[in-house]
């Protein structure tokens, strides 16, 4: 009989102590996915602050290119209406 409550101690510290390790385990793991999960959101936002920086640096080439392509459509507009003119004005004479 004593044998069998010595047996039945024994056993029930090993599960107990089993019950612990795969507790620690758990929570072990979970703190590495939480790291992890961490981890790949800092990325992501560094990638976020990167992808705008560069998304304002083109912005502003496209603007400055729209405006050089403005200027020289007034510019052509504007020697186009000078060239009719001197047509105009040599065909007058």
């Amino acid at each position: 009989m004593r044998e069998l409550i010595g047996f039945v101690l024994v056993a029930g510290g090993l599960a107990m102590l089993g019950s612990l390790a795969v507790a620690e385990i758990r929570d072990w793991r979970n703190r590495q996915h939480q790291a992890r999960l961490q981890r790949i959101e800092r990325g992501l936002a560094q990638a976020q602050q990167r992808l705008e920086v560069l998304a304002l640096q083109h912005a502003a080439w496209l603007q400055g290119r729209a405006h050089e392509a403005r200027k020289e459509l007034i510019l052509e507009s504007f020697r186009a209406s000078q060239e009719a003119r001197n047509t105009v004005d040599a065909e007058h004479r």
